[in-house]
């Protein structure tokens, strides 16, 4: 949702987190402010002690950036509504013209099926039928 965080715990229960960025502001880490939080005592995250304790916000960055490599989450993407459009979003589906889906195809996220809205297209099946004959429900 455009914000990251590393979240540590110190003595006997006592928790900090640093984030960047805020869920409904527009993305970008690069000016973004960190900011840093007590959660032991301020569990809402009202008050930002950043300024007060600035070895453990830088602390907690270098963390995040640590963890952030070591599980390859780099590049970061800061976009937040543009990520919910499925249209600019990588596919393995665009330019193609022919798709098939096997039996036990139950469900094709949008991401990754056929764009049919807005377009002529063509649904073939390939399907076997007793000899015995079969019946429509």
């Amino acid at each position: 949702m455009g914000n990251r965080a590393s979240t540590t715990t110190a003595g006997s229960r006592r928790r900090v987190t640093a984030c960047l960025g805020a869920i409904g502001k527009t993305g970008d880490f690069e000016n973004d402010k960190w900011e840093l939080y007590d959660l032991a005592s301020d569990f809402s995250q009202a008050n930002d002690v950043s300024d007060q304790h600035p070895g453990k916000l830088a602390e907690l960055q270098a963390l995040f950036e640590a963890e952030a490599a070591k599980y390859d989450v780099f590049p970061l993407d800061d976009r937040f509504a543009e990520r919910g459009q499925v249209a600019d979003r990588p596919t393995i589906s665009k330019g193609r013209k022919t798709f098939t889906l096997y039996p036990g195809t139950v469900r094709v996220p949008e991401g990754s099926a056929p764009n049919l809205k807005m377009k002529s297209h063509r649904i073939t099946a390939e399907f076997e039928a007793p000899e015995s004959g079969c019946e429509a429900s």
